[in-house]
């Protein structure tokens, strides 16, 4: 326990050097802080790989310079946050719920989103290849920028999930329940979207 709160306690003072110090004399299996809720956080250069995050709540977090290699936030909660140079490789988003957040540049690699839930998000330049892509509830997204690669087992519903200048490569997307959904300005490379993924031409308005 004593263990725990002192990750717990370390996450919350913001400094990566002392909790990186402490982390190196710990097993793998005491990199847990599972449960834990965590708001307001300015957190930059922190490396959670491998750490056990499943269901903590994160609130108004903003993270910069993140690892998360082969972490677990399956059934996490995340709203409000900001994501920027984000590094996941193999990491498990199972349940995991994301709303209205902003990340940019996150490059997600091999991870399971599995039954995960993304509402009213906003992604810039993100790379997402590989992983399990089944049973999403994803609406109300942007995606600018960035690409999409290797991925087949995608199911799941999209709502109002807006590509524009996104690369699409060896991506599968046809078995997904699909509505007002729109590509624009997109590099498709063998992929199979639904027919009613519409493609959007035109210049973009802006306001």
């Amino acid at each position: 326990m004593a263990t725990r709160e002192n990750l717990i306690r370390l996450i919350v003072k913001g400094d990566p050097t002392a909790f990186h110090a402490f982390c190196n004399e710990l097993e793998d299996a005491d990199l847990d802080v599972s449960g834990a809720t965590f708001r307001k956080l300015r957190l930059s250069g922190f490396d959670l790989s491998n750490f056990n995050l499943s269901a903590t709540e994160w609130e108004e977090c903003d993270f910069s310079s993140l690892r998360l290699d082969g972490a677990n936030l399956a059934d996490s909660y995340l709203h409000g946050c900001s994501f920027v140079d984000i590094l996941a490789n193999a990491a498990s988003f199972e349940g995991a719920a994301l709303e209205g957040s902003i990340l940019k540049r996150a490059a997600l690699t091999d991870c399971n989103f599995t039954s995960s839930e993304f509402t009213s998000n906003q992604h810039q330049d993100c790379i997402f290849s590989g992983g399990i892509f089944e049973e999403l509830a994803w609406a109300e997204l942007t995606f600018e920028g960035g690409s999409w690669a290797d991925i087949s087992d995608f199911s799941g519903e999209l709502r109002s999930v807006h590509l524009r200048d996104v690369s699409l490569e060896d991506v599968d997307l046809s078995e997904a329940e699909v509505s007002r959904c729109f590509h624009q300005n997109c590099t498709l490379n063998r992929a199979e979207l639904p027919e009613n993924f519409k493609p959007r031409s035109g210049r973009r308005r802006t306001v």
